[in-house]
């Protein structure tokens, strides 16, 4: 009896690194709505001239408060090419909070974010999610 078989790995591989990339993409999307969610607090504000002053700011280390919510709403993903994506924001003001300066201490979002979905992170990617 002759028996004859088919290799098919690299298609195998191929439909894996599929399914990895819409996990990666999932994920992103994932971070994406829950930072925009941790940066949801409003604030009174005060109109001075053209902008609005926050009248009760987050303290060091919590997420920032928000006033007009021009920071949350840049909170996005781009996917960039095949397994490669970017998550956070464009928006040098995002980056002085996540950060911090000489001026003021960090509230920082984005890493505080990614810390602390690992879990929700580690279903999402794997190969096949349940």
């Amino acid at each position: 009896m002759q028996v004859k078989f088919k290799d098919n790995s690299k298609e195998v591989m191929q439909a894996l690194l599929n399914q990895l990339d819409r996990n990666i993409e999932a994920a992103c999307i994932h971070l994406t709505s829950t930072a925009r969610v941790n940066v949801n607090v409003s604030q009174p504000y005060v109109i001075s001239g053209e902008r609005r002053h926050g009248l009760d700011p987050s303290a060091p280390g919590e997420y920032p408060k928000k006033v007009t919510g021009f920071g949350q709403r840049s909170i996005s993903y781009q996917k960039k090419g095949f397994l490669w994506y970017r998550f956070g924001t464009g928006v040098k003001y995002m980056a002085y909070l996540n950060n911090g300066t000489s001026r003021m201490a960090a509230r920082p979002w984005l890493i505080r974010t990614v810390e602390e979905q690992q879990n929700a992170l580690r279903k999402i990617l794997a190969v096949n999610p349940k």
